[in-house]
């Protein structure tokens, strides 16, 4: 799979008075079974990009392709690229609506005109891989706590089986034991062959699970990359108004105090390259 944006513009309430584009001629790429960050500072444009991925809302300008068809042309389903590229909105646990976690994780197989059968075997599948039992699957979401409901929320999106997960702050608002089971979560879908695209105001979390990743400014692309070398512009990133992971900036204060350490953006690699500074030895 493979998903194009080309000169992509959006202008919300064109023609009036009120008028604003949110994305403007953005361009680029998201390869199958990539890993990829979306950030940038509130209003950057990153949530509109998000709701293009799969036709929530359609360009004024430009295109978005899927494997090379114009998901927003005549004649092409939404249903099925929707089925295809699942996205998970911020508080997606406000969008619950059914008397039970079965019904609410349900509606979108039955919507797709599954069988009964495959659709319980679907809401089977999807509480399991968010780490549900299939004993909360008669209650009502709205007894759960709110981790709980996060997972169900993301538990519907999961039974459509899409090749492609886009989270907007998956881990908003949860404390934090939460919000690292979260994370573990949709590191777990990742390492199951999904393509995840995820937003976050987390720098750290975005050098921990994200391979790549893409730096919104006023509505454009202003840098795209891995982790090394979007983190290494930190100054730039500065006039953004975003950070860099706490042990971007040690590693950083190490480089400038002189000593022989390598730029790092991840815990494990600084743990690493403390030892060999520590025993003496030489990083390279």
């Amino acid at each position: 799979m493979l998903l194009q944006f080309e000169n992509v513009t959006h202008t919300y309430q064109a023609g009036s008075p009120f008028q604003a584009t949110a994305i403007q001629d953005v361009t680029l790429s998201i390869q199958s079974g990539e890993f990829t960050a979306l950030i940038g500072h509130t209003g950057s444009g990153k949530s509109t990009l998000a709701q293009h991925m799969n036709a929530l809302l359609s360009p004024t300008g430009g295109r978005v392709l899927l494997d090379g068809r114009d998901i927003n042309q005549k004649g092409v389903s939404k249903k099925e690229t929707r089925q295809r590229i699942g996205l998970v909105f911020q508080y997606a646990e406000t969008q619950l609506f059914e008397e039970t976690v079965a019904k609410d994780i349900a509606f979108g197989p039955k919507n797709l005109g599954l069988s009964q059968a495959e659709t319980d075997e679907r809401v089977r599948e999807a509480l399991s891989r968010v780490g549900l039992s299939d004993e909360i699957a008669e209650k009502s979401p709205f007894e759960l706590s709110g981790g709980q409901m996060r997972r169900v929320a993301i538990a519907g999106v999961i039974a459509m089986r899409p090749e492609m997960l886009v989270l907007d702050e998956p881990a908003a608002g949860l404390d934090p034991m939460g919000r690292e089971d979260m994370l573990a979560l949709v590191k777990s879908f990742h390492e199951a062959g999904t393509t995840v695209v995820m937003i976050s105001h987390s720098m750290d979390d975005v050098a921990r699970l994200a391979k790549r990743i893409i730096v919104m400014e006023k509505g454009r692309v202003a840098l795209e990359g891995t982790a090394e070398e979007v983190f290494r512009d930190a100054e730039r990133l500065n006039r953004m108004d975003l950070d860099v992971p706490e042990v971007c900036r040690l590693s950083l204060r190490l480089r400038e105090e002189g000593y022989d350490f390598p730029l790092c953006y991840r815990m494990e690699d600084a743990m690493t390259a403390l030892e060999k500074l520590l025993k003496g030895e030489k990083n390279g």
